[in-house]
């Protein structure tokens, strides 16, 4: 039950995402187990939404323990024409207390002229909302 409360938050951040003219697309990866330098690893499978349109570019997936971190329960955002790699992204929202005007916000400046140029050069730091940044270094300052 945990698991369909929690994957409810995905299905209507990506169904918000669709109403507000992005597209997006949903895909699964299978839980699978490997061996490495002799130890056995398990991975759970997880699903991931990839978001297109409006001169974005971005993806958030569910709790995981096998996709990059900064996509492990985080929207991430970009410039399509500035977008490099999903840790580089300037905007990460947590998908768990999302709000949808604070978004909304973010993908216009995001898909914006300003968005591409603060990006592109990495100085948004007063433009862009950075939630994953906040928490590992959150998280950082309580392990001292």
């Amino acid at each position: 039950m945990a698991r369909n409360r929690h994957n409810r938050k995905y299905l209507k951040l990506a169904s918000w995402l669709k109403s507000h003219g992005y597209y997006v697309k949903r895909e699964e990866s299978l839980a699978h187990s490997y061996r490495f330098n002799g130890r056995h690893f398990d991975v759970g499978g997880y699903s991931s939404w990839y978001i297109m349109g409006k001169n974005i570019r971005g993806c958030f997936c569910t709790p995981n323990n096998s996709s990059y971190r900064c996509l492990n329960g985080y929207i991430a955002l970009e410039h399509k024409d500035a977008f490099d790699k999903w840790s580089r992204c300037p905007t990460y929202l947590r998908v768990s207390t999302i709000d949808y005007g604070v978004l909304e916000k973010q993908l216009r400046i995001v898909g914006s002229q300003e968005g591409f140029e603060a990006s592109n050069s990495f100085e948004g730091e007063d433009v862009f909302i950075d939630e994953y940044y906040e928490d590992q270094h959150d998280s950082e300052k309580e392990a001292l």
